[in-house]
């Protein structure tokens, strides 16, 4: 609503959904009532004149409160598996158990139950906080649980505006938003694993705070010369904990953590099959405090045939950032020949971790940087048909400085030496800390200092290359305004400031991450605590030490931003004087975009030949990379109806592909083989092949001023509504298979592959929620052995071989004006969402030779109903 009116006006709604009016997602619990459900969306807005002709306010408030129960089925482990007993069916299989190996004795267990004595009290723990399964008679294969976990959302926003016309060639305006928002999300995946979230009791809490003022200065100093100032303040704070996070768990069990860490929190358990255990966030507590001081100047000039635009944009970012990755520790097992007993559950109840990550030290810092971006732009009628435009902005990011002289970085030459910063002396102080001497004499780290590796106190040299060129057309091909060709070309920028912003606080001696790999299981029995092999890591020693070298999470000082070159070419033609048809082709080429490397992956395996060595000496180490390139092309098709006889619609179709190296910084995009990322060229994580979307308002014919029924008491019941649809289909986006096991010598667990030996995508007609893909089509890589046991080789599947499932959704509206006086109206409305409840399926598990390989145990909302109630004044 606008707020320059020398009238008085407003409104007032209420927006109400509950799981009375709404269908069973497909997962919930055929035999019970609908999991709760409500949803209150409440405002108020008011705007009217403070001084006739000159000052002018608005004001608004929203409310929102969501209590949403969400539902998915997942593996629980049973009752007789907690107690050490394998005699029976594996439920990830449904077979029998194979005979599982002491590790100590290197003899099976006696009965194939491992004695409670045996059963590491963390482990025990953790599953005490775990329930049973609440669907026991379930098949082995099957899913045996029903997850509900209640979603609650509190958020209140609120916005006011002052509008002031100083005179008639300057107008003056005001803006504050205030914005709260308390979340709880009952399943929180780990972005490590592919496993189902842990059930509920392991959520997340997410609260953010929000405030923003904007100040703004229109100034017309001629009719061809305007210039309009702005000033803006945000500010954010926002934190992030799981729901245990202070329970003090570990020190109830007697576990000493290593200095620095905040997280008293349930460690995150992965075992690959079942339900993740404990806190599946792994990046939390995370805690953001950030302002950020804007200026911008854009200046519009029309001359002759031109319009001249010049512009700057100058922001100061003050940034606090504390995040502990991995604060509560999260601990990996490995499956079949990887394991030290046969079986990762039964690896889980002894307390033998394959892999382990926990974090020392403290992360936090108060970052600071600026941005600067200006430009110049033409719009330039060269005749009466053809106008073109054309521009040039420059955009630049100082890399981000740690006011409280904190900051370190890895070598990229050298996984065991980190660069610290010391503009000011201070790294005899940071490297003087008991612990960081002693991983020094546990693994070797080496340390340099800022000044000799010649860098800036930020540790990252600037880029300055930011030039972005733009180009444009249109052209009349009609000479009547009913047929037009445009096109453009242009470079953009992708500046990654706040992205890297902490990669200067997430290495030794600032933040250790410390790594556990449990290589000594692949020597033999009795080779653990040998001299040559690396000692047995248990939970212990991951939260104390780790037993390699710690990994970093860091970049390097020549980093670069990226940038992608963007075109486009579309024809338009007026079909009738409302109705419009437009075919566009769309593409670009991105260059230098992020993903997260690794560098020091140990290199893969050959056929029969077994390497797994580091290049360098150390551990992998969590890189940023800015190597990755990208392409897109789209055809798009649109259809437009302008308003006219009570009827629009916009239909809009799009089909393209877009390919790319790596889609972002996420754990599940770690290439299988860092060295040969050739091999990792698919489809994006976010390709969507086909997308189709319709929407459109229609008035009802009837009533007064309408075509039929124009008066009585038929126009009075049957006049003023409105019918509104959106109607959404596209196809799904793609997946990647991956291994339970790590046997390829990369250790990176999590990334090694199966082999593909057909297409993993059946027919549409062939798809079931219990078999999305055809998981036939995979098969292990072959395995060697030799003195040291098995191995294997790096799997030949592709990234993202997989089609994941698409969208289906028509949600429709019907809603009514009723006049109640001259200005006043009432608006009555029904919404509904997925009106056809058709099921829109959750990605499937991607974990090969588990239950829920190719299984689906989640979907989006079914049909929800809403009702809303609006008063108009």
């Amino acid at each position: 609503m606008a707020s320059r009116s020398n009238r008085f006006s407003g409104t007032a709604y209420e927006f109400l959904r509950n799981s009375a009016l709404d269908a069973k997602n497909f997962f919930d619990d055929p035999r019970r009532p609908i999991p709760p459900f409500r949803q209150n969306q409440f405002g108020a807005s008011l705007g009217g004149p403070l001084k006739r002709d000159r000052t002018f306010f608005f004001a608004n408030y929203e409310g929102l409160r969501i209590h949403q129960s969400i539902t998915n089925t997942t593996l629980l482990p049973t009752d007789a598996l907690r107690q050490g007993d394998f005699s029976g069916i594996n439920p990830l299989t449904g077979v029998p158990f194979p005979a599982l190996i002491d590790p100590t004795t290197g003899q099976p267990f006696p009965g194939n139950q491992i004695p409670r004595s045996e059963i590491s009290s963390l482990s025990r723990a953790i599953l005490d906080r775990v329930p049973l399964p609440n669907q026991p008679a379930a098949t082995p294969g099957d899913n045996n649980n029903i997850n509900v976990g209640l979603r609650n959302v509190t958020t209140d926003q609120f916005l006011g505006r002052l509008d002031h016309q100083l005179n008639a060639q300057h107008q003056l305006f005001g803006r504050f938003l205030f914005f709260n928002s308390d979340q709880l999300f009952p399943f929180v995946p780990n972005t490590f694993a592919q496993n189902p979230p842990a059930p509920p009791g392991f959520g997340t809490n997410k609260n953010d705070r929000g405030r923003n003022l904007a100040l703004g200065l229109t100034s017309v100093f001629r009719p061809t010369l305007i210039n309009d100032f702005r000033f803006g303040y945000a500010y954010f704070f926002g934190t992030k904990e799981a729901q245990n996070i202070h329970s003090g768990f570990l020190q109830q069990l007697g576990i000493e953590r290593a200095p620095g860490s905040t997280n008293m929190g349930i460690p995150a358990i992965n075992v690959p099959g079942y339900a993740d255990m404990g806190e599946s966030d792994i990046f939390q507590p995370q805690i953001r405090r950030n302002s950020t001081f804007q200026f911008t100047d854009n200046l519009v000039w029309v001359k002759g045939r031109h319009t001249f635009k010049f512009g700057a944009d100058v922001r100061r970012l003050r940034l606090f950032y504390l995040v502990e990755d991995f604060g509560q520790g999260i601990f990996s097992f490995s499956d079949g020949l990887s394991s030290v007993t046969g079986n990762s559950f039964a690896d889980f109840l002894i307390g033998r971790p394959f892999l382990s990550f926990a974090q020392a030290g403290n992360s936090g810092g108060n970052d600071r940087l600026d941005y600067l971006g200006i430009y110049f732009a033409d719009e330039f009628r060269a005749t009466r048909r053809l106008t073109l435009s054309y521009g040039l902005r420059e955009e630049f990011y100082s890399p981000p400085t740690n006011a409280d002289g904190r900051a370190s970085i890895l070598d990229p030459t050298d996984a065991l030496r980190f660069i610290v910063r010391n503009d000011h002396g201070q790294a005899a102080s940071l490297l003087g800390n008991p612990f960081v001497e002693s991983l020094q004499q546990s693994f070797g780290l080496e340390f340099e200092t800022s000044q000799a590796a010649g860098l800036p106190a930020s540790l990252i040299k600037p880029d300055w290359a930011g030039w972005a060129p733009r180009l444009g057309f249109a052209y009349d091909l009609s000479g009547k305004g009913t047929t037009s060709l445009r096109g453009g070309l242009g470079v953009f920028n992708s500046l990654g400031e706040l992205d890297y912003a902490a990669e200067t606080r997430l290495s030794a001696p600032i933040t250790e991450f410390l790594f556990g790999l449990d290589l000594c299981r692949f020597y033999g029995a009795g080779a653990c605590g040998q001299p040559w092999a690396p000692a047995q890591l248990s939970y212990g020693l991951a939260y104390q030490l780790g037993n390699s070298p710690p990994v970093a999470v860091s970049s390097p000082p020549n980093i670069r931003n990226g940038y992608a070159y963007e075109w486009s070419l579309s024809l338009e033609q007026l079909l009738t004087p409302t109705t419009s048809l437009s075919l566009s082709y769309s593409g670009s080429a991105a260059r230098k975009l992020p993903r997260r490397g690794l560098q020091n992956q140990g290199a893969p395996n050959l056929p029969g030949e077994r390497l797994g060595y580091h290049p360098q000496p150390g551990s992998n180490q969590f890189v940023r990379a800015t190597d990755v390139n990208s392409n897109y092309n789209a055809l798009i098709v649109r259809l437009e109806r302008r308003f006219t006889n009570g009827l629009s619609f916009v239909a809009g179709y799009t089909v393209g592909k877009s390919i790319d190296t790596a889609s972002g910084l996420n754990g599940t995009n770690q290439p299988q083989d860092n060295y040969n990322l050739a091999a990792e060229r698919g489809l994006s994580d976010f390709d969507v092949r086909q997308r189709f979307v319709l929407s459109s308002t229609w008035e009802l014919p009837f009533g007064r001023g309408r075509r039929w029924v124009t008066g009585g008491v038929g126009a009075k019941a049957l006049g003023g509504w409105q019918l509104a649809n959106i109607l959404t289909l596209q196809t799904g986006q793609p997946m990647t298979a991956v291994l339970s096991s790590a046997l390829s010598g990369t250790q990176s667990n999590g990334t090694d592959r199966p082999d593909l030996v057909s297409d993993p995508n059946r027919g549409l007609n062939q798809r079931t929620p219990k078999r999305w893909f055809n998981t036939d089509a995979f098969q292990m890589p072959p395995v060697y052995f030799d003195q040291s046991g098995a191995f294997s080789i790096p799997g030949n599947e592709g990234r993202n071989v997989i089609s994941g499932p698409g969208l289906r959704v028509w949600d429709m509206s019907v809603e009514r004006h009723i006049p109640l006086t001259e200005h006043a109206s009432l608006v009555l409305r029904t919404d509904f969402f997925n009106l056809t409840n058709h099921p829109n399926f959750d990605r499937p598990g991607l974990i090969f030779g588990t239950s829920n390989f190719g299984r689906i145990s989640s979907a989006e909302n079914s049909r929800q109903i809403q009702f809303s109630l609006r008063v108009n004044w």
